[in-house]
């Protein structure tokens, strides 16, 4: 039963984006009917190539368990079966690559044995992307634990940091209330999920952005905090406390097990690619970008389409990268928030370098001493042309032409460049 819950789950999340993450878009290539339009990968369950490791997994050495359930209110141990973890039989073997099986559920995962109900184990998880999460489930086999919590890195594991809590207790083992009250002010503060209490077996399911103030808007959509708060490169999940028994003589020990860890969600990219491939050198997955951006990402704009700041699609926009203007003479550009500013937001790229005599933020006009031909657009190579005469006789006729004529006292200098007689 529990396993078909999460496969429904998992197919409302990906068919229903509405109500487990942003607004929905259709998926395609980015641009409608010519138009850039926000767009987004598939949501997928990252499970197909998800990575886990863990610091506990009984069966080397072998070792036996008891089975936990729940009968009649309260948790029991059957002791009877003869049960064994032994990491060197298929047959009994509860290793960690279990915990990504999904949807075949044919085995699980357990930790070893402790004596100790505090027992701390780790399960560290890499997404190969940069992803933006809608759900994180957790399908335990046999009792859930008492408590654990979750931590997320952005930085493939460099930095991680707290993500959500879960416990029977949240008052008392983490001194956290749950279902705190959230606002536009607090939305991505950190909430501790009650786990009912006895923990019988089955799901528990963290949905980041659920019961959060933006989630709800589909104009523009999630706040930046919030668009930062759904993504992760690794999730960690720390079991902290199993739930507490009177262990018989027999029974070897506490062990946490869990059937799956499922991620669902999709590449993070920013609203401005529809797929994500895997990089054959890093083994990483990166988005393929549109909207004239670059990166893994699509984090940034390319080189000369930086006439506006990138910024990422929501529902209010594409935000497509603007191509600099520079005439034709030149293929750098760097963005200037002043300039953007003072064009009341609407260019802020500044040519570099500009060519043929050209000058000016956009090579619109020609360097001191260059006059503009009159029969030349200014995207022509050869617009600019010098000035041929005696500078030193005529140093103050003009500094910068603007017009095909040059004029000083009663000499008139010719666009062509050859004077007039004295």
């Amino acid at each position: 039963m529990a396993q078909l819950t999460l496969l429904l789950l998992t197919l409302l999340a990906l068919h229903c984006g509405r109500v487990l993450t942003q607004p929905e878009y259709v998926n395609g290539e980015c641009y409608a009917d010519g138009a850039p339009t926000r767009c987004e990968p598939v949501r997928m369950s990252f499970s197909l190539f998800q990575q886990a490791t863990t610091s506990s997994t009984c069966g080397a050495p072998p070792a036996p368990f008891c089975v936990r359930s729940v009968s009649l209110g309260r948790v029991v141990s059957d002791c009877r079966g003869g049960d064994i973890c032994d990491a060197s039989d298929p047959n009994n073997d509860h290793n960690v690559l279990y915990l990504t099986d999904f949807p075949l559920n044919s085995m699980w995962w357990q930790s070893e044995n402790s004596l100790t109900s505090d027992d701390r184990v780790v399960i560290d998880i890499l997404l190969l992307t940069l992803a933006e999460i809608s759900f994180i489930s957790f399908d335990f086999h046999g009792i859930k634990a008492a408590a654990f919590h979750l931590e997320r890195s952005k930085d493939y594991g460099l930095t991680f940091e707290p993500y959500h809590y879960f416990a029977i207790s949240c008052e008392n083992t983490f001194g956290m209330l749950p279902d705190a009250e959230l606002t536009t002010v607090n939305e991505t503060t950190v909430l501790c999920q009650t786990i009912q209490e006895p923990p019988t077996p089955g799901i528990i399911t963290f949905f980041p952005a659920i019961d959060r103030p933006s989630a709800n808007d589909s104009q523009p959509g999630y706040s930046e905090a919030l668009y930062q708060f759904v993504t992760a490169t690794n999730v960690r999940v720390i079991f902290d406390k199993h739930y507490e028994l009177q262990l018989a003589e027999e029974d070897p020990g506490y062990y946490y097990a869990l059937d799956d860890i499922n991620v669902i969600g999709s590449c993070q990219c920013y609203g401005h690619a529809s797929r994500c491939i895997e990089d054959s050198m890093t083994g990483l997955y990166q988005c393929v970008c549109q909207h004239n951006t670059t990166g893994t990402y699509c984090e940034r704009c390319q080189d000369f389409y930086n006439d506006v700041p990138w910024q990422r699609a929501d529902g209010s926009g594409s935000f497509e990268c603007k191509m600099c203007n520079c005439n034709n003479h030149s293929s750098e550009c760097v963005f200037d928030e002043g300039v953007y500013a003072e064009t009341e937001f609407t260019s802020g790229g500044v040519c570099q370098n500009c060519d043929g005599n050209t000058a000016g933020r956009q090579c619109e006009t020609c360097a001191p001493f260059y006059y503009s031909r009159p029969d030349r657009q200014q995207t022509d190579p050869d617009v600019c042309q010098g000035i041929h005469f005696s500078f030193r006789e005529h140093k103050n006729c003009c500094k910068t032409c603007l017009t095909s004529i040059c004029t000083h006292s009663t000499k008139i200098f010719l666009a062509s460049g050859m004077h007039s007689a004295y």
